[in-house]
Order: structure tokens, then C-alpha cells, then sequence
């Protein structure tokens, strides 16, 4: 059978302000399957208490794990619907923040990337930039980037490699907490046997590239998660070797083959971590009943 292994690292980067980045992960097992779950959160930079937008929608989404995935484990992972309510909860989530930031005088929002793995199929929603990847033989990148630049390679006014090095690339498209209505990107496809599925922040990618991903998270070197924690952090320094100045957060998982581990029930959480640096949430939502 598949098991999954997880891991995440992040520093604040040079410019030494606060982090305002989030990001959370569990591995759950129901019956004799098991599934991971990672969310990446970037709390929007230059934007006053980011980190509490930021923390708001992982706290969302990890609360709808442990209240809704039971129900589509034991009816069916359908994508369609999940989709739905994740949806719900971005612009629910979208609200509260947008509320919070008027209430206070200030800005406020995140950009976000969702991630739901089985062994047949993986589901992904995207809103900004925060991108995944899955790497096997070499790196893909699934998401497609919600920005201004991004909008003008698609029409052909700049190449990809321009778009990289353009100084608006950090100009959203989308974000949570700008506008009560998001409109998200969103992926289904079946993972590769043994793929590392890569999620981060810009700050991340900004001075690493598909090479250097590969060479530091390549399937056959993720044995455990010490060692993928240990491949994540390698990256993440070499960033600040490289004057990396915004937040670095990346997350990774990936499936083996092995025996998954023994534990009582039908849906039980077999790993999760969680990193925020707010310990204030934009409110205590109360997710819906469908995520409606």
C-alpha cells in the first residue's frame, strides 16, 4: 500500500520582518487508505499583520478536514463537490479577513494553495501565487500563477522567462481577503508513483529553480520525513545564502510503498504539523454544514 510522509520548513528571510507566512499539513488514514493534505499560505507582504490573514484560512481548511473529509472518504472523493466547499470557505474566509482589515484601518490578505492526495488522483486549489509541484523524473509545475504578469504571458506580451525577472510579479491577480468573491484555480490528475508534491511561496522560488528542486527533493531521496524535512531546510538556507529578502515557506509530500501506521479507528490522523506566527485569527469561523 501507499503511505505518506510530510514535512515543512520556512524562515523570514533578510528583510528580518515578521513572518507572515502559514502552512499546515496532515496524513490521515481511513480504513486501509491513507490521504494527505497540505495548505501554503502567504500572508500578503508589505501588508500590515499578513500572518493573521495568513493563519485565518489554514485554520479553515484544517478544521474542514477533520469535520467534512470523513464524510468523502466513506462516499467517495469527488472533486466537483470538495471543490465546492473549499470555494465556500475561501470566500468565507475572504469576507472575515476583508472585514477584520476595515475594523483595523489596515490592509489585509493571502495568497493560498490547497492540496487533497490520495493514491489515485490528487485535487488542488490555487488562489495567488503560492505554486505546487510535483516532482518525479523531473519537476512540473500544476498551478499557474494568479498575477498580472502571468495574464500578459498568456496573451503573449512577455515570454515566461521575462516573466520571471519582471519587478510587477508580485502583483496579484487574486487573493483571499481583497474582495468578498475569489476566483481559484483548480487541478485534479493522477500523482506519478512515488512523485514529491512541492508547495511554497514565492519567497522560495524566487532563487531556486526546477534543477535545484530536483536535485534536493528527487523521490528516491525521500526515505523518511527527517530527511525530507532535512532537503526542505537545505533549499530554504541556500535562499538566504542568495539574499533572499521576503518569507521562505515550503511544504512537501510524497508516497511510498510500505505498511501504513497501526492505529485505532476509522479515520485517524497519523501526522500533522502546523506552522503560524499569529496567535490572533481574523475571527473563529463557523464553517457550514456543505460548505455552502
Amino acid at each position: 500500500m501507499i503511505r505518506y510522509i510530510a514535512a515543512g520548513g520556512t524562515a523570514a528571510g533578510l528583510r528580518g520582518n515578521t513572518n507572515q507566512d502559514s502552512f499546515g499539513a496532515k496524513i490521515i488514514r481511513s480504513g486501509e487508505t491513507e490521504i494527505a493534505a497540505v495548505i501554503m499560505c502567504d500572508g500578503m507582504g508589505g501588508y500590515a499583520r499578513g500572518e493573521v490573514a495568513s493563519a485565518t484560512v489554514v485554520d479553515a481548511f484544517q478544521r474542514w478536514l477533520l469535520r467534512r473529509l470523513p464524510f468523502f472518504c466513506e462516499t467517495g472523493i469527488v472533486p466537483k463537490q470538495i471543490f465546492d466547499e473549499w470555494l465556500g470557505i475561501a470566500e468565507l474566509c475572504s469576507r472575515k479577513i476583508g472585514a477584520y482589515g476595515k475594523k483595523n484601518g489596515i490592509r489585509i490578505g493571502t495568497t493560498a494553495a490547497m492540496l487533497l492526495l490520495t493514491p489515485e488522483q490528487y485535487l488542488i486549489m490555487n488562489i495567488g501565487d503560492c505554486r505546487v509541484y510535483e516532482i518525479g523524473a523531473d519537476v512540473r509545475q500544476i498551478t499557474r500563477d494568479q498575477t498580472l504578469v502571468q495574464q500578459e504571458v498568456d496573451a503573449g506580451l512577455l515570454t515566461p522567462e521575462e516573466a520571471e525577472h519582471d519587478p510587477r510579479s508580485h502583483v496579484l491577480s487574486e487573493c483571499i481577503g481583497a474582495a468578498p468573491a475569489v476566483h481559484p484555480g483548480f487541478y485534479v490528475g493522477k500523482p506519478a508513483a512515488g512523485s514529491v508534491f512541492l508547495l511554497c511561496c514565492d519567497g522560495f522560488r524566487h532563487k531556486i529553480g526546477p534543477a535545484e528542486m530536483l536535485e534536493h527533493l528527487a523521490p528516491e531521496k525521500m526515505t523518511d520525513c527527517g530527511q525530507m524535512q532535512k532537503q526542505l531546510l537545505s533549499l530554504i538556507n541556500l535562499d538566504l545564502e542568495r539574499g533572499e529578502r521576503d518569507n521562505i515557506s515550503a511544504a512537501a509530500v510524497s508516497g511510498i510503498a510500505g505498511e501504513s501506521a497501526k492505529a485505532d479507528g476509522s479515520f485517524v490522523v497519523l501526522q500533522e504539523f502546523c506552522y503560524t506566527n499569529s496567535a490572533e485569527l481574523a475571527e473563529n469561523l463557523v464553517l457550514p454544514e456543505s460548505g455552502q
